[in-house]
């Protein structure tokens, strides 16, 4: 039975637009994972729905190599990739609210293009060190698309910024790592966290200061 009817299909169509570019999908899946044959499926059907989205399905285990160079750190994830690689990465399930941002991230990578204003962007241009986002999400939050989305943009405006969309209950152990009590929960660079989807102004802040 397909994930995607034919009406949602047509309702991805539509949010996803004319892709100029293509868009892989790289999903990296490991045993006994409870979710990786609907992820699998889903990367297939999103490959289905426009002729610009490559599915790619790799096991974690078996292809270290690719996993490292995508900087795959564990399974369940899929790995955004375009023209460039802009570093956007989703580790468990994007469904429920976080399709959404799913569906914003193809499109963005596609355009290459990340939204945010001029003056966002001119701040972003001068970090002097790598940063990494992670956003702790459940499915059922209508919070968390705004954070992961918002994330997204950042990294596909500055280099060497990586924005990960964390599944809270798929990776537990990592969440209770980071203190994951309620989503949107922030990470950035291990050290620095926020709760809520922040405005984009002050989650630039944030990335400056990480990266400064």
């Amino acid at each position: 039975m397909p994930l995607l009817n034919e009406k949602l299909r047509k309702d991805v169509r539509k949010v996803l637009g004319t892709l100029p570019a293509p868009v892989t999908l790289t999903l990296f899946i490991k045993q006994d994972c409870p979710t990786c044959r609907d992820l699998v499926q889903l990367v297939q059907e999103m490959s289905e729905v426009d002729p610009q989205i490559r599915a790619r399905v790799l096991d974690f285990a078996q292809e270290p190599a690719e996993a490292l160079s995508l900087g795959i750190e564990d399974a369940p994830a899929i790995a955004v990739t375009g023209p460039r690689d802009h570093g956007i990465r989703f580790y468990g399930t994007p469904g429920g609210f976080e399709f959404a941002s799913f569906l914003d991230a193809i499109r963005a990578v596609s355009h290459g293009e990340s939204g945010l204003p001029a003056e966002l962007k001119e701040r972003l241009a001068g970090l002097g060190k790598p940063v990494r986002i992670r956003v702790f999400v459940t499915p059922t939050c209508p919070y968390c698309p705004q954070a992961v989305e918002t994330a997204n943009h950042i990294a596909m405006a500055a280099d060497g910024v990586k924005a990960e969309m964390v599944e809270t209950m798929e990776f537990a152990e990592l969440s209770g790592r980071f203190n994951v009590r309620g989503v949107p929960r922030i990470v950035i660079n291990d050290d620095d966290a926020y709760e809520g989807a922040i405005p984009a102004q002050r989650f630039v802040d944030a990335v400056v200061k990480a990266g400064a």
